[in-house]
């Protein structure tokens, strides 16, 4: 952001980290729930084996990266995978899943809508 002329004004991931104690969700993969149930694990199963094939072999998908990513410097494409692509992208893990919850818990009250009353996770 600094070279945009930008300035921080607060590090929201800091302060999420802070206040809750918890990761901060960075962003959410989501299988719609009247797909049948055996699709979710196939679909986390596939993402899981796609993250491990990149971080084995990083030189074949860059060129994909590249494609798809606003910020062409592979120094900066590498910060960025290194940065966001966390343990947690491969398993949540009860520390993730309480932080997604929490966030959609949170959301709820900001916005004053009811909380889902359905496990958010498909293996709960």
């Amino acid at each position: 952001y600094g070279q945009y002329g930008l300035a921080m004004v607060k590090d929201l991931g800091k302060y999420w980290e802070e206040t809750t104690g918890l990761p901060l969700p960075l962003g959410v993969i989501a299988v719609k729930r009247s797909f049948a149930p055996e699709i979710a694990p196939l679909f986390e199963n596939s993402i899981r084996a796609s993250i491990d094939f990149a971080r084995r072999c990083p030189d074949e998908v860059k060129p994909f990266i590249k494609n798809h990513a606003q910020e062409m410097d592979d120094l900066i494409i590498d910060k960025h995978i290194e940065a966001f692509v966390t343990p947690f992208t491969v398993d949540l893990g009860a520390e993730g899943k309480e932080a997604i919850k929490h966030l959609i818990f949170s959301a709820c009250r900001c916005f004053n809508i009811e909380p889902p009353n359905i496990p958010i996770f498909w293996d709960e």
